[in-house]
């Protein structure tokens, strides 16, 4: 049963008060019929049912306080919406682990209030005053109460005066219930709020409501008898204009009545300002009351002007209002009010500049504040910093006081002069150290050059032969050309007996030539291939973690997903460790578990010759099985002065050229000093595996004599499905990893491109096969694919900041303390 396009009503939820987390369970849906229950929302919804509610856009500042409004009961709707996907969505923080219980995810604008009278609560409840205060919040819907089949209320929740989350019930006395015939049978629905606690919901009929508003009491109106007071002369003129009209432009003003007193010390309303206008009443016949005026000189009297203005400024403060120096009389005064009226309706409104106060020009205004401000001791400082900080300010003051530059004194010359040389010197040695740079690298060129120039030499030979091979390739490739329109001709002019014969000829020749290749022994046969499985990814855990067990090495589940993940993801593995650790006896173990039997994981010994040229290895590189994994083991690989993988990494980053393309190398280390220093080159391309030794809970009993061997071998195909790139990395680990790039970078560290690469690929594929948490898979990946690289390529001032960075990372601590064969500092 789909949501889109209707609205559902359910419980909203707060899972989480720390960080305002929010979700919604839709448990009764509103279709054209009424209401129906979802019965089976756990199978709509997985895991609970319930839906997490992500904020809007439009409404990520006051999230938290709308949800907490709304209360316990809410509707989700969707009628605007065609399909579910357009709110509804696949949380991505879903893991199935407990952390986050919420399979989907809505967005919060479909999320609203229920209307007032379309639900409400019901409580069994005989006398109201039972109801206590609550310790909860209970929600804004009303609730009623149930005595003997009838319905009381209706009622509401308010929050005691005081505290914040103590409610007690009060009677909602702005509606009462409605009529019985809004309450049909089916409108009565049990909801399951928790797994122990049942709620009954109450809901009115489509297009019903519970409530209806209650009648106000008739409030009687007492007439006032009071009389209406004009405030002063200018708002009377208003109220005159308005119930008489208007005059002539040549007839003179109709005849003013008297206003009420203006106080003396109080300033005059100004000309731009509409004076207060007196209150209006419905009663047009209310006798007005008009207060006597007092005497003309009174009403007249300046405004009292501030004693710290100007005296410029008191004169033009003291003309507002009603100036006696003009002479203009108060029906003056409505007649220009009137014609500024009349005109404002005609679409020509009057400048500011035509009205009665005088008008400052800019600089004026400005002159006046500088003074006023420069009259302050203490604000002085600040007056000319801000002064000289205006643009070319600075330059404008001297030639405006009549003062030019400053001469330079006989010490500032020198200081100058000696700036110039210093100048002039440091120009030179930069010229010296561009030249001395462009000889450093010509002379880095040729030792490059002269270097790899055997290499050269052998590539270029190699391109010739490559050459040589394609021209006789392609001159054979025209013999059989040739050959094969001679046969086309001579099986025209042959008839059917004779073609049997001569088919019988090639046959025997063909046999013929096979036998004498075997017994020549040019070509040895193939290995068979063997019987291939495909396990599961809990089958081959438990298969590696028994193995382990049966040769007294304890693994975890963690521990044994990391190993499977290195040899399946990355093509060269050094396991380091002191000696006894196990690391050769883990290779063994990880390839019996793979079923990689019959020459297909073969063990080389450090020395001075490389690998490639290594008789085993070529042996089982040659085998022409592209089904299942290889896996060569150079053991104590840096033991010998030699490097056994020289030739190795490039034949791998060649595109395969040269190398099996299933072909996977595991290389064991010893410690410094007995072991040689490892080549960085390495360390960045490798997967690093630490190995500690066994620890005294380790059980004292011997290997197993018969251990279990897979029947078949495990496909290539299945390895590569398995850790595939699974889920996206979470947004904590990807902020924490960009955290640390920016601090190493800071000390001139970084980390290359292959190696973020491989670490993402990990992260993403073993984050949800592991039980550890987000931030230890990180650790994982930092310490063996990172931090090796780092320890030996970084200086000395980062790797005394590097513990600082990873003190959250135990593994790549614990690395740093190891006494691992890295390069001298």
């Amino acid at each position: 049963m789909a949501l889109a396009e209707k609205i559902a009503i359910g419980f909203l939820e707060e899972d989480n008060p720390v960080k305002s987390y929010y979700r919604f369970k839709p448990l009764i849906l509103q279709n054209e019929d009424g209401y129906a229950l979802l019965s089976e929302v756990e199978k709509l919804y997985p895991d609970e049912g319930y839906l997490r509610i992500v904020p809007d856009k439009n409404e990520s500042s006051h999230f938290k306080a709308r949800m907490r409004r709304i209360g316990r009961y809410c509707m989700i709707d969707l009628r605007k919406h065609l399909a579910e996907s357009d709110k509804i969505r696949p949380n991505k923080n879903y893991r199935g682990d407990g952390i986050e219980r919420n399979v989907n995810i809505v967005y919060s604008d479909v999320i609203i209030e229920i209307p007032m009278g379309t639900a409400a609560e019901i409580i069994p409840c005989d006398d109201p005053a039972e109801l206590r205060e609550v310790g909860v919040n209970p929600g804004s819907t009303p609730f009623m109460l149930e005595s003997r089949g009838k319905f009381v209320g209706p009622y509401r929740w308010e929050l005691v005066e005081g505290s914040d989350d103590m409610y007690r019930p009060v009677r909602h006395e702005a509606f009462r219930p409605a009529d019985s015939d809004v309450l049909p049978e089916g409108t009565k629905y049990e909801l399951q709020y928790t797994d122990i606690l049942t709620r009954v919901l109450l809901l009115a009929a489509p297009g019903k409501t519970l409530f209806e508003t209650a009648a106000p009491e008739p409030v009687e109106e007492t007439p006032a008898e009071e009389p209406l007071i004009i405030a002063d002369a200018a708002a009377d003129m208003l109220d005159l204009e308005e119930k008489t009209p208007a005059p002539a432009a040549e007839s003179a003003p109709a005849p003013v009545q008297t206003a009420a007193p203006v106080q003396a010390d109080a300033p005059a309303p100004r000309a731009e300002e509409k004076p207060p206008v007196a209150e209006k009443t419905e009663e047009k016949s209310r006798p007005v009351k008009i207060e006597t005026v007092a005497p003309r000189a009174a009403q007249m009297k300046p405004a009292v002007s501030s004693g710290r203005m100007s005296q410029r400024n008191a004169l033009l403060e003291a003309q507002r209002g009603l100036n006696p120096k003009r002479g203009v009389s108060l029906a003056e005064i409505i007649d220009e009010q009137w014609r500024v009226s009349r005109l404002d309706q005609l679409g020509h409104p009057v400048p500011g500049e035509a009205g009665s106060r005088p008008t400052l020009s800019p600089v004026d205004r400005a002159r006046d504040a500088l003074k006023a401000a420069w009259a302050l001791d203490e604000a002085r400082g600040g007056v000319l910093d801000a002064v000289l900080g205006l643009e070319s300010m600075a330059e404008i003051l001297p030639e405006r006081l009549g003062r030019g530059p400053r001469p330079l004194q006989q010490n500032e010359l020198q200081e100058l002069d000696e700036f110039e040389a210093r100048r002039l010197k440091a120009l030179r040695e930069l010229d010296e150290l561009k030249r001395a740079r462009t000889e450093k690298r010509t002379e880095l060129l040729d030792e490059v050059r002269r270097e790899f120039a055997s290499q050269l030499r052998k590539l270029q030979e190699q391109n010739d032969q490559a050459k040589a091979e394609a021209d006789k390739s392609r001159q054979l490739a025209d013999a059989a050309a040739d050959a094969a329109r001679a046969a086309q001709q001579s099986l025209k002019d042959i008839t059917g007996e004779q073609l049997l014969k001569q088919l019988m000829t090639d046959e025997l020749r063909t046999r013929a030539a096979a036998m004498l290749r075997q017994l020549d022994h040019a070509e040895k046969p193939a290995a068979p291939i063997p019987a291939l499985t495909e396990p599961t990814l809990g089958e081959l855990v438990s298969d590696l973690r028994v193995a382990f067990e049966d040769y007294g090495m304890t693994l975890s589940n963690d521990q044994a997903v990391n190993l499977l993940a290195g040899i399946a993801l990355q093509d060269i593995c050094v396991y380091s460790g002191v000696t006894g650790s196990g690391k050769s006896r883990a290779a063994r173990l990880l390839a019996q578990t793979l079923g990689l039997n019959d020459g297909r994981f073969v063990t080389l010994h450090a020395g001075e010759k490389s690998a490639v040229s290594d008789k085993k290895f070529g042996e089982v590189n040659a085998i022409p099985d592209a089904f299942t994994p290889l896996i060569t083991l150079i053991d104590d690989s840096n033991c010998a002065p030699g490097d056994p993988t020289r030739g190795l990494i490039s034949m791998h980053e060649d595109d395969g050229d040269g190398i099996h393309p299933n072909m996977k190398l595991i290389l064991t280390v010893q410690d410094n000093p007995v072991g040689y220093a490892l080549n960085a080159n390495l360390l960045d391309r490798a997967f690093f595996v630490r190995f500690d030794l066994p620890g005294l809970d380790l059980p004292w009993k011997p290997a197993a004599v018969t251990p279990h061997r897979r029947e078949g071998a495990v496909s290539m195909d299945a390895l590569r499905k398995l850790f595939a790139q699974g889920s996206e990395i979470s947004q904590e680990v990807q902020d924490r990893m960009m955290t640390l790039r920016r601090k190493l970078a800071d000390l001139g560290v970084y980390f290359s491109a292959r190696a973020l690469s491989d670490m993402y690929r990990y992260i993403s594929t073993v984050q949800p096969m592991m039980t550890c948490a987000p931030m230890q898979v990180l650790d994982y990946a930092l310490a063996q694919r990172a931090i090796p690289h780092v320890l030996a390529t970084a200086p000395v001032a980062a790797l005394r900041e590097l513990p600082k960075l990873l003190a959250d990372m135990p593994m790549c601590l614990r690395l740093m303390e190891q006494p691992l064969a890295l390069p001298e500092l």
